[in-house]
């Protein structure tokens, strides 16, 4: 799923209506992307019309028994599960104990401080890098220097700004299960969503990434001309220049 160029010329289009002396054009767009949301099937009538909520569906016709969740969002997936599993209880007649996620937190908050400690002391990043890392992995940024320490070659910046260790790309593929270079630059390092899409350190995580997966040279390249395509199609304008 990609923008097209209707849906580009109409934000430019509102955003310079909305801000008159922003005059952007298409020039000012890094890369733009798109996403499709899961909605209830509705057989009459326009798709704005379609409701936004999720809904908790018990199955009768078919799969009887079955509890369907329809919708829904990432952001709201613990009141989701909250609301789910409320609506399991009722149908089986139980009486479940109350429901604690809200007392839980999520993965990262634990251990930030030492962790900040810990990138600190190794002295790798920049102050920028030091905070780019706490805000992408949290408390879990100390698994990442371990993996630096235990192997010097990896206990290096990619960058120019020095903000992102080479570690970064065995952790995503160790502990994230990543198994693209699209999979480490875009959703697990977040890097893909920088200005310059991360684009200088193509090469460099190119080649960790296949010394921890085993690729050889040809697998490598396959899978370096994937990123810079999946890359190249979000661009807006002209990609030779990138």
């Amino acid at each position: 799923v990609r923008a097209s160029d209707e849906e580009v010329d109409y934000l430019l289009s509102e955003t310079n209506r909305v801000f008159p002396s922003a005059n952007l054009t298409r020039a000012d767009i890094h890369y733009a992307y798109a996403g499709v949301r899961p909605l209830p099937f509705q057989e009459k009538g326009p798709e704005s019309a379609i409701t936004r909520r999720h809904i908790i569906r018990v199955n009768k016709r078919v799969g009887s028994g079955l509890v369907s969740i329809v919708g829904g969002k990432l952001t709201t997936y613990r009141n989701l599960a909250e609301q789910t599993i409320d609506r399991v209880a009722r149908l089986m007649h139980r009486k479940l104990p109350k429901c604690r996620t809200r007392e839980y937190e999520l993965p990262g908050k634990w251990g930030r401080e030492q962790a900040e400690e810990r990138l600190k002391a190794q002295g790798l990043l920049s102050e920028q890098g030091v905070a780019r890392m706490l805000a992408v992995y949290g408390g879990r940024s100390a698994g990442i220097s371990e993996i630096a320490e235990n192997n010097p070659k990896l206990a290096c910046t990619i960058d120019a700004d020095q903000r992102v260790l080479a570690a970064e790309v065995v952790h995503a593929i160790r502990e994230e299960f990543a198994k693209s270079l699209i999979d480490i630059v875009f959703r697990r390092m977040m890097i893909g969503f920088d200005p310059d899409q991360g684009r200088p350190m193509y090469e460099d995580i190119a080649s960790i990434a296949a010394t921890e997966r085993g690729w050889d040279e040809q697998e490598r390249s396959r899978r370096l001309e994937e990123l810079v395509a999946y890359s190249d199609s979000l661009r807006v304008g002209d990609v030779s220049s990138a």
